[in-house]
């Protein structure tokens, strides 16, 4: 049955060659792979649920150089269709061959100048035994700024005890093995959680890099808090529910860490000054005023 998330060329893919890829170099990616309706559809719901101060639901948050909308299992049932779709389902079925569990999910935009380190994305060490791998999907043209990984280097990332690499290590030991993915909106890139990679700085103040990212993998006892809106959930299977993490921890810390000192100054300025000077100084004002000023002023504007 076709879903209208993804086009007909990547649903014919055969996953065994997704699953190759993966296995072989760490990463795979399609061009192309979202519909043009569904990018469209889910950009709106993003749009419906932008930064916001005081909001009683889910808004999107800022970093210096980046934004994001974390909470889209309670703004959009289309990143819930999404995340469950037939296709997801398949590639993970035939790279862990046993439970999995949504570990975490955001929308987010990428501005210049953000400082980009390649690292990996396990947080403890591969002797853990805890597969997991990473889907990324460009939501708009990335000619600039695009997804880089170490080809091969979910083979041995985890024999170092950290997770981040300088970029002089990377180009004195990796420099002929660095995989660039300019490409497409709708493009989609899956990868290994244990490969090295980063989003490539980029320097244009003109460009904004809008980006899907979900990552799943094996451990079903971790993952990060969510907010949900439970009308979208219309199969609530035992495989499903272990999947979302319903009954299971959820104390990973959500990313990004956000507060008020992080916003940008401009943000500051356009979404709390200004609105503040504008509507609340004049209220202000007006209760300081003497009654007959206030009864003469609202007579003249009636």
């Amino acid at each position: 049955m076709k879903d209208n998330i993804f086009t007909d060329e990547f649903t014919k893919v055969d996953k065994n060659q997704i699953l190759s890829s993966l296995q072989n170099d760490g990463v795979y990616s399609f061009r192309n792979a979202l519909s043009e309706s569904f990018i469209s559809n889910l950009l709106e719901d993003i749009k419906n649920n932008k930064f916001s101060i005081n909001k009683n639901w889910t808004s999107g948050v800022y970093t210096e150089k980046q934004y994001y909308v974390k909470h889209l299992l309670g703004c959009s049932k289309l990143f819930y269709s999404l995340s469950v779709s037939n296709n997801i389902f398949q590639i993970c079925d035939s790279y862990f061959q046993k439970e999995y569990r949504l570990k975490a999910y955001r929308y987010y935009e990428t501005f210049s100048n953000h400082p980009m380190e390649w690292h990996t994305d396990n947080k403890i060490s591969k002797k853990a035994d805890i597969p997991g791998i990473i889907f990324i999907f460009y939501l708009n043209e990335v000619n600039d700024g695009e997804f880089q990984f170490i080809k091969g280097s979910h083979k041995f990332s985890d024999t170092n005890a950290y997770n981040v690499y300088t970029n002089k290590q990377i180009d004195k030991e990796f420099s002929d093995k660095i995989l660039s993915f300019k490409g497409n909106k709708g493009d989609i890139i899956i990868y290994d959680t244990y490969g090295i990679h980063r989003a490539k700085p980029f320097f244009n103040k003109n460009f904004v890099r809008k980006s899907l990212f979900f990552q799943i993998d094996a451990d079903l006892t971790s993952a990060e808090p969510s907010l949900i809106n439970p009308m979208f959930f219309n199969n609530l299977d035992k495989k499903t529910l272990n999947y979302f993490g319903f009954g299971l921890p959820a104390e990973s810390t959500t990313y990004p860490v956000t507060d008020y000192k992080r916003l940008p100054a401009k943000i500051y300025l356009k979404s709390i000054i200004l609105p503040f000077v504008y509507y609340k100084i004049p209220r202000i004002i007006y209760n300081l005023l003497p009654k007959k000023l206030k009864n003469f002023i609202k007579k003249s504007f009636k």
